[in-house]
Order: C-alpha cells, then structure tokens, then sequence
C-alpha cells in the first residue's frame, strides 16, 4: 500500500509538471529565448508587446483561470492600493539614491520618458513569468506546507541567475562581478517579492515595489566623479549593498517570511 501511495504520488507530481511544463517553457521562450522584455533600448513597446503575447499564451492553456495563474489581482483595491505603492517606492528609491551618490561624489539625473514605460512591462512581465505562475506551481506541486522553502529556494535561484547573467556579459559597462553585500541585497529582494506573492495570491504588490525600484534604478543616468557611466553590477553594488536599502530589504524578508509561517500554522489549527 505504501508502494502504491508512492507510486501516485509520483505519477500525480509528474502530470502536474507536464501540464505546467508545457505553457511555461513556451512562455519563457518569448520571455527569454526571444528577449523581447529586455529590447527596451530598440522601442520601450517590445515588453508591453511580451505583456500581451503572455496573457494569449496564458489564456490558451488554462481558460478562465489564466489571471490566476499568472498572478494578476482580482480586486479594484489591490489594483490601486499596488500603483500607489508603486509611486511611492519610485520616489523614495529616487530620494534613496540621490543621497548615496551624493556621498560617493556621484552625478545622478532621472527624466521621465516614453521608454521608460519598457521599465514598466519588463517588471510586470518578470513577475508573471519568474514570480507567480512559477511559484505556484510549485506550491501545487510540494504542498502549502512547504511554501516557505519554495520561496527560500527561489530566491536563492533569483541570486544564482543575476550572478551568471553578469559574469558572462559580454557588455563593457557589465563586466564585474556582483559582491557578497549585492547578492545579500538580491537574496532579500528575491525572498520578500516571493513571500508577497505567496502571501497575497498576486503579484501586485511585488510588481508595485519591483517596478517603482527599477524604474529609478536603470532609469537614472548615474555617473561617478571621472563621468563614467555606471552599468548594472556597478550599481547593484553601489545601490543594493548600501546599507540604506540592504538593512530594510534584509529586514522586510525576515517579517515576510514570519507571516508567511505564521499563515502556514493558522491554516493548520484551521484544518484540524
């Protein structure tokens, strides 16, 4: 009997990953393969172009329930409560930055822009692709009780992927390798945009801080004292390992996941 149980199991684990396999990969492949979310130097609409290629694919494979999927919110009030989060995270992370490089003796001027609307269907498609629809199958996949570890996980899979990406640039402006601190930062950052997601269901709120971030982070012109522009390792380290942003972001992780644990254990007193 055991045997059996096992047996289903498995061939249930099996089925679920061959269902989700399928769109995923296809979706990844426009994603990735295709690099239409990271062209936004050619025309800002090739992610918003991504944005509507993934919802079609989506619909086609689960119907009804692709906004689920994909983690898009079901409310007005997540809606509006993530683009005013959204707005304020951009501005603080503007505020943020200004002042560490101010200390670095560092010129940064931000102006608003139609491309940097690539920044916003970029993010929104990262959470849909690498956020929800993959960290909810892999909660239907290992069970509820294990929504933690999927996150922990995770991020450490967010970390392993940023660090890769950059070591085998080819870009001149992209040729370092990410500190300890960054990848500390990129760690918190991973681990609380995958317990907001868990946490709510969607990924709004995860979008909302992702995007307002973003949208300063690569949106600013920053240049050091000798008037080099600094590419993207430079500021992960510059920007993420500062202890301005690296202290909330390792804190806001840390509560995140209580909550998360602490849903876990009241979800259980429930059941029994």
């Amino acid at each position: 009997r055991r045997r059996l149980k096992v047996w289903i199991y498995r061939y249930d684990v099996r089925s679920a990953a061959l269902r989700f396999i399928r769109p995923y990969l296809v979706m990844l492949m426009v994603s990735s393969l295709f690099f239409l979310n990271y062209l936004g130097h050619l025309a800002w609409w090739f992610s918003a172009l991504e944005t509507l290629v993934i919802g079609v694919l989506a619909y086609g494979a689960w119907q009804s329930a692709w906004r689920a999927k994909l983690g898009i919110p079901s409310t007005v009030f997540a809606v509006w409560t993530a683009l005013v989060v959204w707005i304020w995270t951009a501005g603080w992370s503007y505020v943020l930055m200004q002042k560490i490089a101010a200390e670095r003796s560092m010129d940064m001027a931000f102006e608003m822009s139609l491309y940097k609307f690539h920044y916003i269907f970029y993010t929104f498609n990262d959470e849909m692709i690498y956020g929800a629809l993959l960290l909810f199958w892999l909660v239907d996949v290992f069970g509820k009780n294990h929504r933690a570890i999927v996150s922990l996980l995770l991020a450490l899979g967010f970390v392993l992927v940023h660090y890769l990406f950059y070591l085998f640039s080819v870009s001149d402006v992209m040729d370092k390798v990410l500190s300890p601190s960054a990848m500390l930062g990129l760690f918190a950052v991973g681990l609380l945009r995958n317990n907001l997601i868990l946490i709510f269901g969607h990924m709004a709120y995860a979008w909302a801080l992702h995007a307002g971030f973003i949208l300063v982070f690569f949106g600013a012109d920053v240049r050091d004292a000798q008037q080099n522009y600094l590419g993207a390792v430079e500021r992960f380290d510059l920007f993420i390992a500062h202890p301005l942003f690296l202290y909330p972001l390792m804190l806001l992780s840390v509560v995140t996941t209580v909550v998360l644990l602490y849903k876990k254990h009241h979800q259980a007193e429930i059941e029994t």
